[in-house]
């Protein structure tokens, strides 16, 4: 499959309208090529297992009811070409680098660090980072989590970590966009009835600020405000200003008359729990199978 794809690849380059010389095709993968994903994805799950079965590599979660007794380890996440790996201290650095220097040897494959991003957690945010890994071949960009404003190119699986002020002021300006946006498409054509524009509102709009939200909460002095901002746009696109129905009756189940219109705090505390819940599912049952 691999040489009926792309032995004897030529490629053209348009400039301006011009279209040049057939070129051959001797490295690299051409954009959009229906095999890459794929070749991608199995060279990079060797690096995986690599950290997987090393030891040295990794934070200890409690199992079940905070229990230590058989603590999942948590080691790497990884989604399309965003990989994090979790280290509990700098000391855990070395052991990783020699993995990534052990995985560039057998596959020729080279880690672009100028892309590589350190987020120091707890007590490690008090602490520097060893010199060796702040500059040169090793360099990382490092940061405090909750201190330090991170730019929007170092987030992470579209999350942009920040200070707590800084969170706060996603949240307005993702709310502030979920509503231009609603607004907008409403003009076009919204549903008639209550049921059927809540409905819309929580599917298609307030839907979008499930994931950003659900990992980065306002500090607590700003987060009933800023739910409250939330509440109050998801009630004004849902049921407006209507004297028929209020806002505490719409969000009752149809069985009990109501339109179970979107209750904001409710749906993200649900989504809170349940990824609490998550994680100590699989501190009790790691995932795949594997024994870490």
């Amino acid at each position: 499959m691999v040489r009926v794809l792309l032995q004897d690849m030529y490629t053209r380059l348009k400039v301006n309208g011009h279209i040049g010389d057939a070129l051959p095709a001797t490295n690299s993968v051409r954009q959009g090529c229906v095999l890459a994903p794929s070749l991608y994805a199995l060279v990079h799950e060797v690096f995986l297992i690599m950290i997987r079965r090393q030891r040295g590599i990794g934070i200890s979660v409690p199992g079940a009811e905070g229990s230590l007794d058989r603590p999942f380890c948590m080691k790497e996440r990884a989604f399309a070409d965003d990989t994090g790996v979790a280290l509990a201290s700098d000391r855990q650095l070395d052991t990783l680098f020699n993995v990534m220097r052990d995985f560039q040897d057998i596959s020729g494959a080279k880690f672009g660090m100028d892309k590589a991003v350190g987020l120091r957690m707890g007590p490690l945010k008090d602490v520097t980072p060893p010199a060796k890994y702040r500059s040169g071949a090793t360099g990382i960009r490092w940061y405090d989590y909750g201190v330090d404003e991170i730019p929007t190119k170092d987030k992470y699986l579209g999350i942009k970590f920040a200070t707590p002020d800084l969170v706060t002021k996603q949240w307005e300006e993702k709310i502030a966009a979920v509503e231009a946006e609603a607004n907008a498409a409403m003009t076009g054509g919204a549903p008639k009835s209550y049921a059927g524009r809540s409905a819309w509102v929580k599917n298609v709009f307030a839907a979008k600020t499930w994931y950003t939200f659900r990992f980065q909460l306002p500090p607590a002095r700003e987060r009933k405000r800023v739910l409250t901002l939330f509440q109050r746009m998801v009630d004004g696109l849902g049921i407006g200003r209507s004297r028929f129905v209020s806002a505490a009756a719409a969000k009752r189940d149809k069985e009990e008359g109501g339109l179970k219109h979107l209750d904001v705090e409710g749906h993200l505390k649900g989504e809170w729990a349940m990824m609490v819940r998550a994680m100590a599912t699989r501190a009790g049952r790691p995932k795949f199978g594997l024994r870490l």
